[in-house]
């Protein structure tokens, strides 16, 4: 797969043969349409959000797709954040038996997270991601200029996978980014280059080398916020990863502050326990009558996913109280 990360890369990309650019409504506004009049191709939007990520967008995506004629030898364009890329990845593994695939994340997050991989899937009710495909697109294609018109709600989202990604692989990174901090407040260009093609190579080496399921680490708890009370991502998975370090290495002075000096807000919402657990055992992570979630050794290191309970969540929520 070809990996490039280069300013002005929206703009001077070029494509041969007939493609589709699927994106949402807010990068359609600020990039699709022009991108999509450019290389001369339609331009497929969607309602921007999670609630879009479910099966009938899905079905729609592929029905406008028949429409307008396309066979196998489309390519698919995904230009967006993680939902854009869930939704046409799982396109383009399903329509026509596979097509084509290029990814243009133009969130932090799914440049540093969300689109690598090649996993893809939708929504079914409280269930998050309870259907997809592991399909990896021909090319990922990274214009850091797109980060200036980035909300700075989804900027901070982003910040948790890069945070989540020196937890549990390298502890460099998570030194490096908070001693770069400030940098990180600007949105410095070469910090953010860095950043980006740093946590690619983890999210590489995790993939390859390693069980991808450490990826996970803040998911369990951070999913079931983000389906329970309607949390942005990253915010949620911020809150997950402090829930499952107290569960895992108890309390951290060092995890605390650093996902406070990024501005994560770490108190635990009003929820009831017994109706939040129902959601956690949604989770594509349980097996049986068992949820599991990733357990850290300690910064930089995790020691596997393990079984967490109710009760061991209570007994974190009571560290805070």
């Amino acid at each position: 797969m070809e990996k490039r990360i280069e300013s002005g890369l929206l703009q001077g990309f070029s494509i041969e043969g007939p493609c589709a650019v699927i994106t949402d409504t807010h990068v359609a506004e600020l990039y699709g349409k022009a991108f999509a009049e450019r290389i001369n191709c339609p331009l497929i939007v969607i309602p921007a959000g999670e609630s879009s990520k479910n099966r009938e967008m899905k079905n729609g995506i592929e029905d406008r797709l028949l429409e307008l004629g396309f066979g196998s030898d489309v390519t698919i364009i995904s230009l967006g954040g993680g939902v854009v890329s869930d939704l046409a990845g799982f396109v383009a593994a399903t329509y026509c038996r596979g097509v084509r695939y290029i990814v243009f994340p133009t969130t932090l997050m799914a440049m540093c997270d969300a689109a690598i991989g090649g996993k893809n899937a939708v929504n079914i009710g409280i269930a998050k991601n309870a259907i997809g495909t592991v399909y990896h697109p021909e090319a990922f294609l990274i214009d850091p200029d797109v980060l200036e018109s980035l909300p700075e709600e989804e900027y901070l989202a982003g910040t948790a996978e890069m945070l989540k990604h020196g937890l549990i692989w390298d502890k460099e990174l998570w030194k490096f980014l908070l001693k770069n901090l400030q940098k990180w407040k600007v949105r410095d260009a070469l910090f953010l280059q860095k950043c980006i093609a740093w946590n690619i190579s983890i999210k590489t080496k995790v993939i390859e080398t390693a069980d991808r399921n450490i990826l996970n680490f803040g998911h369990t708890i951070g999913h079931a916020l983000e389906m329970t009370h309607k949390m942005n991502h990253g915010f949620a998975i911020a809150l997950g990863m402090w829930i499952e370090s107290l569960w895992s290495i108890g309390w951290n002075k060092e995890v605390e502050m650093g996902l406070h000096a990024f501005g994560f807000d770490l108190e635990w919402p009003d929820v009831d326990l017994d109706a939040f657990w129902n959601v956690v055992m949604q989770d594509k992570k349980r097996k049986g009558d068992a949820v599991y979630a990733v357990a850290l050794e300690e910064i930089g290191k995790v020691a596997g996913l393990k079984e967490i309970t109710q009760d061991a969540i209570a007994s974190c929520l009571s560290l805070q109280a």
